[in-house]
Parts: structure tokens; sequence; C-alpha cells
């Protein structure tokens, strides 16, 4: 009796370790703003960390413009963002806001703009995403999935 109760426990924590799926997970890849020559790009470093670029393609050469990262830090994530000739050279880190529910919301309402970016996947290829100050500021763009 005592081996059929820990061949179902481990089944039961097998299946769940194998089952759970980084939420962010749907960042990873190349994604393309509709319209635009620009693009960003997200690679999973780990279950804890996935760094991205934002950056175009001018005269066939990439520009970065942007560093880009997604980290969990002592149980909590959150996104950093370095953005070339901005904020001293300085990388803004924005918390991970686990309360919303209409997409991956990240807020630093620290920061004078943006105070919060919130990607918003529409389905596998698309997601749109929102760069959110004060309401003169704010803007969004649809991503495609490259």
């Amino acid at each position: 009796m005592r081996w059929i109760s820990l061949l179902a426990m481990s089944f039961i924590l097998f299946s769940c370790s194998n089952s759970k799926k980084n939420t962010f997970d749907v960042f990873e890849g190349t994604w393309k703003v509709e319209g635009k020559n620009q693009y960003e790009t997200w690679t999973k470093q780990s279950d804890h960390e996935f760094t991205g670029a934002s950056y175009s393609i001018e005269e066939n050469q990439k520009n970065i413009w942007e560093e880009l990262s997604i980290q969990k830090i002592e149980g909590e994530w959150f996104y950093t963002a370095k953005v070339k000739n901005q904020n001293k050279g300085q990388a803004i880190q924005f918390k991970y806001d686990v309360e919303n529910t209409t997409g991956f919301s990240f807020t630093n309402p620290e920061h004078d703009f943006p105070k919060q970016i919130l990607y918003k996947p529409i389905n596998q290829e698309i997601m749109e995403v929102f760069v959110l100050g004060d309401t003169l500021n704010s803007f969004s763009y649809h991503q495609n999935k490259q």
C-alpha cells in the first residue's frame, strides 16, 4: 500500500513539473512592429531569465537601441530596459504586476516615462504592446511573430 501511495505521489509531481510552462515563454522569438522596420527579439536563458533587444535594420545592419530582460529576482519578476542614450546609461526596472489579468504588465510608478509597459498577446502570432505614462505620452503598437 505504501508503494502505491509513493508511486501515485511521484506520478503527480512528475506530471505537474512537466506540464508547468513558464508564462513568459510567449515572448520567445522575434517580433516585428507592424508597419515599421523595427523588431524585438527574446531568448529564454533559463526558467528564471529571458533576454532581449529592440532594434531596427538599416542598410543591412542591425541597430540595437534597447537591451531588455525579464528576470526572477528574489522571488519576483522584473522587466529591465536599458535604452541607448537615455537614463545616463542606467537600466530601469519595472515590476511584474501579477494582479493584471489583461496581459503581462510591468510597472515603475517612480520612472518619468514610461510608468507601465503592457504586453497583451492577441494570439500566438500577434502581440499588442502598450507603453504608458501620462496620457499625452502613451502609445501602443502591434507586433507580429516572425
